[in-house]
């Protein structure tokens, strides 16, 4: 179900994602090659946003949440950008082309998660309520972004390198928060099962 949106929570992630989207595009004026630096410097601001989007995904409780809802569109939208200049621009908008160069594995694996992001991103801002596939998409979209991005960590070295490796840092804490989070809430289930005067339901 769609949250309810505050003024703070829009500001708060829309006004970043503006400047560093803008900042992004301008910036790859300065480069000899001029789309595939906005092709690249996209991907970093959808990094970036897709960072606390996945951590907060983490948390039952924030999952569903404004912050966790503006943060993954707002890195979907940078990530469009970058796939503009990835297919629109350098692939000419071919798909034949697109196979061609970044071969089968690749190029499926952009494909798939595009749509998936895109459907999932537009049944969160219009579906009022959660359903089992719904949920096993966004689950599936939000891996397929994670390894997406850790393998560019894999691959790529530079300042993408440093974003996702911050990003593994982020979440693998938060997992770790969570984990411990349940251990507790299990133990203190014992405890009070356990407890004198306690009854079996």
């Amino acid at each position: 179900m769609r949250p309810k949106l505050s003024q703070t929570a829009v500001t708060l992630t829309f006004v970043p994602f503006a400047i560093l989207l803008s900042a992004a595009l301008l910036v790859a004026e300065q480069a000899e090659a001029l789309d595939h630096a906005r092709l690249v410097y996209a991907s970093w601001v959808s990094l970036a946003f897709a960072t606390p989007a996945l951590a907060l995904f983490v948390f039952p409780r924030t999952r569903t949440g404004e912050y966790a809802l503006l943060t993954w569109t707002f890195s979907l939208a940078a990530y469009l950008v970058h796939f503009y200049y990835a297919f629109g621009v350098n692939y000419h908008g071919s798909v034949a082309a697109t196979y061609a160069g970044q071969g089968p594995i690749i190029a499926t694996s952009n494909f798939t998660l595009t749509a998936l992001w895109i459907v999932d991103v537009v049944t969160s801002w219009t579906v009022r309520r959660e359903v089992r596939w719904l949920a096993a998409l966004r689950l599936v979209a939000r891996g397929l972004v994670l390894v997406t991005f850790v393998t560019a960590v894999i691959l790529f070295d530079g300042f993408v390198r440093v974003l996702g490796s911050a990003m593994i840092v982020v979440i693998a804490s938060s997992i770790a928060i969570r984990v411990i989070e349940f251990v507790r809430h299990r133990g203190g289930a014992s405890r009070s099962a356990l407890a004198p005067g306690a009854t079996a339901s």
